[in-house]
């Protein structure tokens, strides 16, 4: 399941960057377009009972993330300041590859210093997810994908008899302090956003 949640991602960064470079913009079909295509490519033959259950958990992941980002509202500064409205124009229309400066929110934001020069990876994610739903908070669920992928592709490792061969216990034990130390900075901000969603 965690290689089928990279793939879905890594496709989605691909193919907008190429919408973008034949002058395109990122529309709703993206992401359901990448699942077809990571689906399509790990299908060896014809697709088994237990293939089509992992299809089925990454999207019940996917889906389970999207509702969760739902829910816990973005109080983070930079979140607020620059990687929210970055990822609303990208889903919005902008093409950063012919249209340098913003145009979508240039007029409202202070922040299109940022908006503008900084990198674009995690925002064309979000903004995948945001062109599909239509809700910019749910650009958050990538990074809780992200997370998820890298318990299930450690796990998978960790279990398997080629490279570790652990027992089930270690394997789930050292998953999490692999993925707790990878992700760090969500650890830190996590319990913050649903405090914050909490009291307000």
């Amino acid at each position: 399941m965690g290689l089928i949640l990279v793939f879905t991602l890594a496709i989605s960064l691909f193919l907008a960057s190429v919408m973008w470079m034949i002058g395109l913009s990122i529309n709703r079909v993206v992401l359901l377009f990448s699942l077809l295509a990571t689906t399509l490519y790990m299908r060896r033959g014809k697709p088994s009972r237990r293939f089509l259950m992992t299809i089925l958990m990454a999207v019940i992941v996917m889906a389970l993330s999207m509702w969760i980002s739902s829910v816990i509202y973005d109080y983070s500064a930079d979140g607020q300041w620059y990687h929210m409205p970055a990822a609303y124009a990208l889903s919005h229309g902008w093409n950063p590859v012919y249209v340098h400066h913003n145009p979508i929110i240039a007029e409202a934001h202070h922040a299109n210093l940022w908006i503008d020069h900084y990198s674009k990876g995690m925002e064309t994610l979000a903004a995948t997810v945001i062109a599909l739903t239509g809700n910019v908070e749910l650009g958050k669920a990538v990074n809780m994908i992200m997370l998820l992928a890298t318990l299930c592709l450690s796990f998978s490792v960790l279990r398997n008899p080629y490279f570790f061969g652990l027992s089930l216990r270690k394997s789930i034990f050292y998953s999490l302090v692999i993925d707790s130390v990878l992700s760090l900075t969500v650890s830190y901000s996590l319990p913050i956003l649903i405090w914050l969603s909490i009291s307000a």
